[in-house]
């Protein structure tokens, strides 16, 4: 009796699995056959699930980036008030700081190798699907807000890689508190609706 592959379950292990790969040679040294190779597929199979290395890498960021957002709300519970939200808001970020680091470079060399507006369209979405999540979690109504914070934390992430000591994610997010707190008493508000 043949074997029955359930497609979508093999290309999301097939995407989690390149992450670690990506990671450590950076996106220009990773090729279709060094991937299926440290996969232990064919290159026919990786074929079969992606046309090319854009867009298996396109897709594995967009799966990162859902995973990501679930685990970061799993740890925020419904009812907690803001700086509740904003403690797990730091104990995530200080938990994931080396994936989001390792992210956020490959990104970074993902375009500059593509810059076209495609592989810029995948990027401007993953950092308007983060916007969205701290947004939702954080209740923030305004989208400038949002981006903006995310900014403050991208920044973060980046300045903790170059200069490690230097950065104190707790802080920093104590910071984004105290700068909604100055934007009024409604820059955050309870967890709103995904989507909204």
């Amino acid at each position: 009796m043949p074997r029955i592959i359930d497609h979508d379950r093999r290309r999301s292990e097939l995407l989690r699995a390149s992450f670690p790969l990506f990671a450590q040679l950076g996106y220009a040294h990773v090729t279709m056959r060094v991937l299926a190779l440290q996969l232990g597929v064919s290159t026919g199979t990786l074929y079969h699930y992606f046309d090319t290395k854009a867009a298996l890498f396109g897709a594995m960021v967009k799966q990162l980036t859902a995973e990501t957002v679930e685990v970061a709300a799993r740890g925020i519970a419904p009812d907690a008030d803001v700086d509740a939200r904003l403690a797990a808001l730091a104990r995530f970020l200080e938990a994931e700081a080396h994936t989001l680091q390792q992210t956020l470079l490959i990104c970074l060399e993902f375009q500059r190798h593509h810059p076209e507006p495609s592989a810029q369209a995948l990027l401007s979405d993953t950092l308007s699907d983060y916007a969205e999540a701290l947004a939702e979690q954080l209740g923030i109504e305004d989208e400038a807000v949002a981006r903006a914070l995310l900014s403050f934390l991208l920044g973060a992430l980046i300045h903790r890689v170059l200069d490690p000591g230097a950065v104190d994610l707790q802080q920093h997010v104590a910071l984004v508190g105290v700068v909604a707190a100055g934007l009024g008493p409604t820059a955050l508000g309870p967890p709103r609706a995904r989507g909204r």
